[in-house]
């Protein structure tokens, strides 16, 4: 543009926007003003799309706790592991970071799996919850499983049950492994006021299980 030009001069918009000729706030044509703004029917980005805390481009869209820097990754949407351009590792899925507790959790696929680790030195899962098809909850960790109270498994397959109540309701129904099918049936209902009584009902079933052969 010559010097004289009354809407840029040298790399100065002198006007308060350039505008397509059908421009319509928030229905047609495209705006570029002089306060930095702008607005567009669509927009094609060749690379990195960067703000002011996310960062979005072929690898995914990242978001950060300020700045973008190393450290303070909180959340991505990724097709794959990886590391940003800040040196942050990140997992595939929909993720959040935890940078102070160092932990992460990950959506994909149906599943939310729990990492311990670091955005510098990555991440190492250590449990997950998975439904299945059928609508089955699959809860599985590398050290156990802990409700509030009780121990779902220790690690090692172990379970502890404690209270001084319990109700088991329903019907358990075990097959033998054997050529004869043999089919028993543990119970309808069990309430329990004590401790000793919860025990007893398990030890029902656990001697149930050893005539079918299935425990030793």
């Amino acid at each position: 543009m010559q010097p004289n030009d009354p809407v840029v001069g040298s790399t100065i918009l002198r006007r308060p926007a350039i505008q397509s000729p059908n421009y319509s706030a928030g229905s047609a044509g495209w705006t570029v003003n002089s306060d930095g703004s702008a607005e567009f029917n669509n927009l094609t980005v060749r690379g990195t799309f960067a703000g002011t805390d996310f960062t979005i481009n072929a690898s995914g869209a990242f978001f950060y706790s300020g700045t973008p820097a190393a450290g303070n990754l909180v959340q991505s949407i990724a097709i794959a592991d990886g590391t940003d351009g800040f040196g942050n590792h990140y997992l595939a899925g929909t993720s959040t970071y935890d940078s102070v507790d160092g932990i992460a959790s990950q959506l994909a696929d149906g599943s939310v799996t729990m990492y311990s680790g670091t955005l510098a030195g990555g991440w190492t899962s250590k449990g997950s919850m998975t439904i299945t098809a059928g609508g089955v909850i699959v809860l599985a960790a590398t050290a156990g499983v802990i409700t509030s109270n009780n121990t779902l498994d220790d690690g090692s397959g172990n379970t502890s049950i404690t209270g001084t109540a319990c109700t088991l309701t329903g019907h358990a129904s075990v097959t033998a492994p054997t050529a004869a099918p043999s089919r028993t049936n543990l119970g309808s209902t069990w309430n329990a006021t004590t401790a000793s009584q919860c025990n007893n009902n398990f030890v029902q079933i656990i001697n149930t299980l050893g005539a079918l052969g299935l425990f030793t």
